[in-house]
């Protein structure tokens, strides 16, 4: 499937034309496209599906793989392997992860740095994640993912197509299990539009899970200062709503206080396994991965 974008009728700031939008979607498919990679889950060797999205970022000095709890959830059972690219095959998710359930939806787990050798992949740095959820009104936002319905699976070689999605924020809806303080919500049309104005039905948003949302701060850089290298990531895709048609997203500081506390139970556990001889106990190893890791790069 073709690229697709939002229509020229949703709510953008004045000033932003499908010209603008085009320009946005064009750069950031290509920016973002290497960082994201399918998550498939195989009972047996060969034989899978896709089953959700993740992307590569590097967080303290090491690769790993971000993507939803619930991904991880309902992958028990099966063997998870993730995408290398450049034509080698998919590599298996071997690093326990590190999740928490909704309402924070995430989950992360190291990635061999061996395995992304000779691809196409690369690794998000820790930068390019937002501080806070703060775009400003009227802002241009942008996904990338792998719908379920659009991938194949052969003798280990995973071949999906990413959708990448110009879309703007909306008014996050009523439900109980949605979270102001936590959540936000971003338009899902039937129909988007190819650059060019072509219409086209939008997939079936199963596979969205664990996309990054991205900020692409256009409106905020002004049309003219704008590059690719001003977005940021701003949230973390978990869900989708049919009424309205909407992906949600849990906040990029709700996700980066769960990366910080993801890495110090790992660090915690790595000590108790090098001081495991001379144990000074779980309190001890809390205490020195709470100073010893500060902040996610």
């Amino acid at each position: 499937m073709d690229a697709l974008q939002r229509g020229p009728a949703m709510p953008y700031t004045p000033g932003i034309d499908a010209d603008c939008i085009d320009e946005v979607h064009a750069h950031m498919q290509l920016t973002t496209y290497p960082f994201i990679t399918p998550i498939s889950r195989q009972a047996i060797a060969g034989i899978g599906e896709l089953h959700g999205t993740g992307t590569f970022v590097e967080l303290r000095g090491r690769p790993y793989i971000l993507t939803n709890e619930h991904v991880v959830r309902l992958g028990v059972g099966f063997q998870l392997s993730h995408f290398v690219g450049g034509g080698r095959f998919v590599s298996n998710i071997n690093f326990p992860f590190c999740a928490a359930p909704s309402p924070i939806d995430a989950a992360i787990a190291r990635v061999n740095p061996e395995v992304l050798v000779g691809g196409d992949r690369q690794v998000l740095p820790a930068s390019s994640l937002d501080t806070t959820f703060s775009p400003v009104d009227g802002e241009i936002m942008f996904v990338q993912g792998y719908p379920v319905n659009l991938e194949a699976f052969d003798a280990d070689t995973l071949r999906a197509h990413a959708t990448p999605l110009t879309i703007d924020l909306i008014d996050l809806p009523i439900r109980h299990e949605i979270d102001p303080a936590k959540h936000i919500a971003v338009r899902y049309p039937i129909v988007g539009y190819q650059p060019g104005g072509q219409a086209a039905f939008l997939p079936d948003p199963v596979g969205l899970s664990g996309s990054a949302l991205w900020d692409t701060k256009y409106v905020a850089a002004g049309a003219n200062e704008w590059v690719p290298g001003n977005a940021k990531v701003a949230g973390l895709i978990f869900g989708y709503i049919s009424n309205p048609s909407c992906l949600l997203a849990t906040k990029i500081e709700v996700v980066r206080e769960f990366l910080l506390d993801a890495l110090r139970h790992e660090a915690a556990y790595y000590r108790y396994l090098e001081t495991f001889d001379h144990p000074g106990g779980a309190l001890s190893d809390w205490l020195w991965a709470e100073q010893e890791i500060a902040a996610i790069h």
